[in-house]
């Protein structure tokens, strides 16, 4: 497997968890059998670039992101600082038609107010 599709398949299936989806959910999405998305997963690039094109609208993230040739987004490095709280706010924000990075400030504000009430009790 060559770097693109290694890239390809770690930010596939980070964004899968981040989206809390399943590889079913995005296989009936793209009108694909599971195990292509299985494929995809596992580091094989699509064949056309119109699968590729709708794999990063649904997740709202750039080709480039998609096929690692950008560095980490925001919702890589927010995944380490939020931890499991990450997941929900990914739900959301999906819910909501938004990037779960313009979510996360507000969750870490949050966060950080709870960690601060702790210290105070």
């Amino acid at each position: 497997m060559d770097d693109i599709g290694t890239a390809f398949g770690t930010r596939l299936r980070l964004l899968l968890e981040l989206a809390d989806e399943r590889q079913v959910d995005l296989a009936k999405f793209l009108n694909v059998a599971e195990a292509t998305v299985s494929r995809y997963a596992n580091g094989r690039i699509p064949d056309d670039i119109g699968t590729l094109t709708k794999i990063a609208d649904h997740f709202r993230v750039e080709l480039d992101y998609l096929i690692g040739r950008t560095p980490n987004t925001d919702e890589e490095k927010e995944v380490d600082i939020l931890g499991a709280e990450w997941r929900a706010t990914a739900r959301l924000a999906k819910k909501l038609g938004i990037g779960p990075s313009a979510l996360a400030p507000a969750i870490r504000f949050l966060a950080d107010l709870q960690q601060s009430k702790r210290r105070e009790d």
